[in-house]
């Protein structure tokens, strides 16, 4: 009797346990599930790490994805109110975007013949030789600027700056048209270019702030 007693008293909370580690894990599955659906449905957004706690008020997310355009806070908020219907409950939702530029498929160049000189070989009275060279000439085009617009989904304001994440010389407003100008470098594996506002500043912006646009003649 003392055994059987002693049994079912660890028995019990086992079970209990049990149960309850059982149902975790499925809910656990269904919250990953739900996650990366909604994730899916932005275009060019990628699900890289989901942290969940669980608190009175329901849960707290925090979510790190990988895309290639900022995202706007709407669709942030739409994220929130895909999920929260999903799982028919309150959750608390914070993004972290991780910006990935994807490059297309890289083509060689193509070889460009040098020009050679033909040497021709003139026959006079005297034993002297005369070589004529037959030059190529070659035009080569003169890069001219472009412009450029900043996004419209940055929800901070970016920065002009005087040298690729040096001294900040003045804002840039969302949807700006900026000129474009010819330096262009690499700095912490960011691709910042050289810019023009139209105060005539002079400075540097992270390119993947910026979309090129056509420029309409007046």
């Amino acid at each position: 009797m003392i055994s059987a007693i002693l049994t079912l008293s660890l028995l019990v909370p086992l079970s209990l346990y049990s149960v309850k580690f059982f149902n975790e894990a499925n809910e656990n599955r269904r919250i990953n599930e739900v996650v990366n659906v909604e994730v899916a449905r932005i275009n060019g957004t990628e699900l890289v790490e989901l942290d969940v706690q669980r608190t009175p008020d329901g849960l707290s997310m925090i979510i790190t994805v990988r895309t290639g355009v900022p995202l706007q806070y709407e669709q942030v908020v739409d994220l929130q109110k895909a999920i929260v219907n999903g799982l028919q409950q309150s959750v608390s939702l914070k993004v972290n975007q991780v910006f990935a530029e994807r490059l297309d498929p890289l083509i060689p160049p193509t070889l460009t013949p040098t020009a050679q000189f033909t040497q021709t070989l003139t026959q006079t009275p005297t034993p002297t030789k005369a070589y004529t060279p037959i030059p190529t000439l070659t035009l080569t085009p003169t890069p001219t600027p472009g412009l450029v617009q900043v996004t419209s989904g940055i929800i901070p304001p970016i920065k002009l700056y005087q040298s690729p994440g040096g001294p900040v010389i003045g804002q840039i407003l969302r949807g700006q048209v900026l000129t474009l100008l010819y330096d262009r470098k690499e700095v912490n594996g960011l691709i910042w270019v050289n810019v023009m506002d139209n105060e005539r500043r002079i400075g540097w912006v992270p390119e993947i702030y910026l979309y090129p646009i056509t420029a309409t003649p007046d």
